[in-house]
């Protein structure tokens, strides 16, 4: 259980970490994308696989 908790965290991490570097690309200056709605939309995603991530912690930090 603990290391399938820790695959999952991996998991969000790296799509943190690469959601991230991609709004950083794009959105920089003053790109068409920056304010788009799919910018938006990719902060909305990122707020959510950091919250994932976060609950995923918490299940691995805290007993049972």
């Amino acid at each position: 259980m603990c290391q399938e908790l820790q695959e999952l965290v991996n998991q969000e991490l790296s799509v943190i970490q690469q959601t991230s570097n991609a709004l950083n690309q794009c959105c920089h200056g003053h790109s068409a994308f920056a304010g788009s709605s799919e910018a938006v939309e990719c902060h909305r995603l990122l707020l959510v696989a950091c919250e994932d991530f976060h609950n995923l912690l918490l299940l691995l930090v805290l007993p049972a």
